[in-house]
């Protein structure tokens, strides 16, 4: 055997080439070998294997396992994902279909070998990396890829990595270059790790460089590389899938609640052809995906939570209560209570007795102009719901994003907006959607309806300089609680229209003029002109 084979091939065996830009990375099937056998040989004490038919002990030698087959065993980085120079981006080797004469007339197992658990390939560039190797797919089955000498096992786009908007909201995927490049030339294979611990609380403000979590694999110590609010997601194994999120974090509050995704279905009554807003209840692992108003702790399917939602249909709207039966018992004389955070108690009545839906059972309450003020200019903070008697049959607080009790936790503060969020939403969908014949049924209700004034606002949150055009039948109560949220919010001037009717037209037409300022929502970056215009509109 040439004395060459003690040389390290493991930088050899990738051939890079660049042309305008674009690395090329070729695999160099030669040094491969040599690598595989070296490190064979080094971990098997010379490479001396017994074989099974009772043959004596004799060093294998690199001619007698001829390779057949090399595949790419592991990869670390999905495309188009940034590696630096140093990064781990393949584990390349033989896969399990790969046998040898010798080996096999032996009967030497290529776990005896330890050829089967690959060389590390680490990066020599920075870039955006793109995969250029597809799996075999036999059937349904898909088999690790088959690779061969010169083949082009990818390619990395030569690029700085851009420096990040400090008011993007951050996702932070495990990656296996956190565990540091000691930690992974130890590892026998890419396999992933599991969370063995948080070390700071969900929902809690993180500064950069904060020790946020402890992996199983050797506890390595994972630091947030954003400050701001930080959102746990809590996978049970990451090896198992090596881009899981590990926690997303948001620059404050307001821009987790902009996350807050849900849709609303709208169709025509097939009968009538009226309007119908509804929103699917679809509970699922991420974060404000869904409906996300869980007002039960929810506990893994073992306990069905209850759900609020709403619903628009025949110009009437409801709310609706999702619960399980076996847990509390509800009747058509029953009563709801919502305890809002203005001091006002809604009191609703079912509209009929509750029936069954899937594995849920639904009650509906009819909502009046008035309930529906009131849920949009306050926040949910309690429910109640009593039976004929007048005795409790089940009491909660808000917690559609939390599992406490505790009032200080900012997840019950995001509880209470995200709520009102939601309900808000619904009510400006079903406006946008429903016929204005249908809406004007509901406005004439008496004095909570179009009669009741309303206001057209201007606020500025201070710590950006941002305003806000809104419209509230309260303008210094909406001031206090987005106050409650965001302490740097005021309130510029406001003006007071006869009915809500007009109130959301000027406030419309307002945020069509300056929609090319807008940041988000009801947000916008105006200038002082700007300002000075809706100072004389509002005055």
């Amino acid at each position: 055997m040439d004395d060459s084979i003690n040389r390290d091939f493991t930088k050899e065996i990738i051939l890079y080439k660049e042309d305008k830009g674009i690395i090329y990375g070729h695999l160099n099937q030669k040094a491969l070998d040599l690598a595989l056998y070296n490190r064979a040989k080094e971990r098997t004490n010379n490479f001396e294997i017994k074989a099974y038919n009772g043959q004596d002990k004799r060093a294998v030698q690199l001619d007698d396992i001829i390779i057949q087959r090399h595949s790419i065993v592991g990869r670390a980085v999905s495309d188009g994902e940034y590696v630096s120079d140093g990064d781990i981006i393949l584990d390349i080797g033989l896969d399990w279909l790969s046998f040898s004469s010798y080996c096999r007339e032996n009967n030497i197992s290529q776990y005896e070998t330890r050829l089967g658990e690959g060389i590390k390939i680490f990066s020599s560039h920075s870039g955006y990396y793109y995969n250029k190797i597809t799996d075999e797919k036999i059937g349904s089955c898909n088999l690790r890829n088959t690779i061969k000498d010169g083949d082009l096992l990818f390619i990395i786009q030569l690029a700085e990595k851009p420096k990040e908007e400090e008011t993007a909201i951050k996702t932070f995927t495990f990656n296996l270059n956190l565990l540091g490049k000691e930690i992974i030339e130890g590892m026998p294979s890419l396999s992933g790790a599991n969370i063995e611990q948080w070390l700071v609380p969900n929902y809690s403000y993180v500064e950069k460089g904060t020790d946020v979590l402890v992996l199983s694999v050797s506890s390595k110590v994972i630091k947030t590389p954003y400050s701001g609010l930080l959102v746990q997601n809590q996978p049970a194994l990451l090896g198992r899938n090596k881009y899981w999120t590990m926690f997303r974090v948001y620059p404050d509050e307001s821009y987790l609640l902009d996350d807050f995704k849900y849709k609303f279905d709208v169709k025509k009554d097939d009968f009538n052809g009226r309007c119908i807003v509804q929103c699917k209840i679809k509970r699922t692992d991420s974060l404000f995906s869904g409906l996300g108003v869980d007002m039960n702790n929810f506990n893994f399917g073992l306990i069905r939570p209850t759900y609020f939602n709403f619903e628009y249909i025949g110009g009437k709207f409801y709310l609706i209560i999702y619960y399980d039966n076996k847990q509390i018992k509800l009747d058509k004389y029953c009563t709801l209570h919502l305890r809002l955070d203005n001091g006002n108690t809604l009191t609703l009545n079912p509209t009929a007795k509750p029936v069954k839906d899937s594995a849920y059972y639904l009650c509906k309450f009819q909502l009046s102009k008035a309930d529906l003020d009131d849920l949009e200019d306050a926040k949910l903070i309690k429910w109640r719901i009593i039976n004929r008697d007048g005795i409790p049959l089940v009491e909660r607080n808000n917690r559609c994003l939390c599992d406490k009790e505790d009032p200080t936790d900012i997840t019950q503060r995001l509880s209470y907006i995200g709520f009102q969020k939601f309900f808000r939403d619904f009510r400006k969908t079903v406006e946008e959607n429903a016929p204005k014949e249908e809406l004007e049924e509901i406005k004439n209700e008496g004095p909570s309806g179009s009669q009741k004034t309303c206001y057209v606002y201007l606020m500025i949150d201070t710590t950006n300089n941002f305003h806000k055009i809104g419209i509230s039948n309260h303008p210094k109560y909406r001031e206090h609680t987005l106050q409650s949220d965001k302490p740097t919010i005021e309130l510029i001037c406001a003006k007071e229209f006869p009915t809500r009717a007009i109130a959301e037209a000027i406030e419309a037409a307002l945020h069509r003029a300056f929609a090319a300022k807008r940041i988000r929502g009801e947000w916008f970056n105006l200038d002082l002109s700007d300002i000075e215009e809706l100072k004389q509109t509002l005055k």
